[in-house]
């Protein structure tokens, strides 16, 4: 396993605000990059669907694929379709936040809905279900989320204002069935202490890899990746020091 001074930890948290990428690094993540790109083809090619069908593939990218975007490309958030060049996936072009329910907002409740619908040839949403319905302190790991329904009637409202720009398969647009997407209602009051325990958490990882200590740091990176991007770099960092 490579021993990594504390100065080192310094420069690599630099570069997630825009210094020049560590050369040791970069080479590591485009490496990285290339071979698991080159893993995830080779899984669409032996799936054996038409193209129209690999809309629906199982093949998934790698959590070392994403890591590796991160560090060379910046990029947050990845997808399969982002390397089917024939595939152009949906994209949000009107978003609704629902409104908070105010008996719920009074009884203090917060949660989380797991929504499933499709969407047409036209951007719109059909097909509305809701899959998953949880109340409970989103924030605390140890909550026992409780179902309930006291958000299903704001939920429902703002997923049919949805719009998209559909899916195209070869500029042609298609139905996407089967799109997932989660809606969160949170207190206002409990994310203020979110965002204050934010910095308390990355002093603790860097004081873990300050000492080596790359399991723990990987744990609190883990742990936080919602609370700062500084997290999801990390993570890739710590993965990097500790892959001999």
């Amino acid at each position: 396993m490579k021993h990594i001074k504390f100065f080192l930890i310094i420069y690599t948290f630099s570069i997630a605000v825009g210094a020049n990428t560590n050369p040791i690094l970069l080479d590591y993540f485009e490496k990285v990059y290339s071979e698991e790109i080159n893993k995830f083809l080779s899984c669409i090619e032996n799936e054996g669907l038409s193209k129209k069908d690999q809309i629906y593939s199982d093949c998934r990218i790698s959590e070392e694929l994403e890591d590796a975007a991160f560090i060379i490309d910046n990029k947050k958030a990845i997808s399969s379709y982002d390397f089917l060049s024939h595939i152009s996936k949906y994209k949000s072009i009107k978003k609704v936040r629902p409104i908070y329910p105010s008996k719920m907002q009074q009884e203090g409740e917060m949660g989380y809905l797991i929504v499933k619908f499709d969407i047409d040839k036209n951007g719109k949403t059909i097909n509305y279900q809701i899959l998953e319905r949880q109340c409970g302190n989103v924030y605390n790991p140890r909550t026992e989320f409780i179902s309930c329904d006291g958000f299903d009637r704001a939920t429902l409202t703002a997923v049919k204002k949805l719009k998209y720009e559909p899916t195209q398969i070869n500029n042609e647009p298609v139905v996407h069935r089967d799109v997932l997407h989660r809606f969160t209602f949170l207190m206002a009051q409990e994310k203020n202490v979110l965002l204050d325990s934010g910095a308390n958490q990355y002093n603790k990882l860097i004081a873990a890899m300050k000492r080596n200590e790359f399991e723990r740091a990987l744990k609190i990176a883990n742990e936080n990746l919602e609370k700062d991007d500084y997290f999801l770099y990390q993570k890739a960092v710590i993965k990097f020091y500790m892959k001999d």
